[in-house]
């Protein structure tokens, strides 16, 4: 849907961390998506993201007894970390986050707000024609759901 080719994929872990993280991403100006852990290689490859990003607390305590994301994300060459979202709060933290994006995934940093809303109206507008949209939001910054 969107056209910014630079995605790094944040892995769901059940919790706030997925979120948090996610957060720290798009203040460092690059577009993360947050996907589940059981995604499969395919939509995995579909996105493709520049760099992997899964949350200390990942999925074998959030969903014990599910199969979790596909063993061949390793053999896709893409760079893959997991990071603690509260060493993202520390200064340390912050630059090894910048380190991945930049230095090994080799983000540019060019996503922002307004080229998303931009992209989303654009997106929008070339699937719906003349017709009426009806959008209902729920939800909070950090956690809205639209229908």
């Amino acid at each position: 849907m969107f056209m910014n080719n630079e995605v790094v994929v944040i892995i769901d872990s059940g919790d706030n961390n997925s979120l948090l993280t996610a957060r720290r991403v798009r203040e460092e100006k690059v577009y993360c998506r947050v996907l589940p852990c059981n995604t499969s290689i395919e939509v995995l490859k579909s996105v493709n993201p520049k760099g992997i990003i899964f949350t200390e607390k990942f999925a074998m305590e959030a969903y014990p007894g599910e199969q979790f994301i596909d063993p061949e994300t390793e053999k896709l060459g893409i760079p893959i970390i997991k990071v603690n979202p509260v060493e993202l709060e520390t200064p340390g933290g912050r630059d090894a986050l910048k380190k991945f994006l930049y230095g090994v995934c080799g983000c540019k940093g060019d996503w922002g707000m307004t080229s998303f809303i931009e992209q989303s109206v654009k997106a929008i507008k070339e699937k719906v024609g003349g017709e009426r949209v009806l959008c209902a939001l729920s939800g909070g910054v950090d956690s809205s759901v639209a229908a």
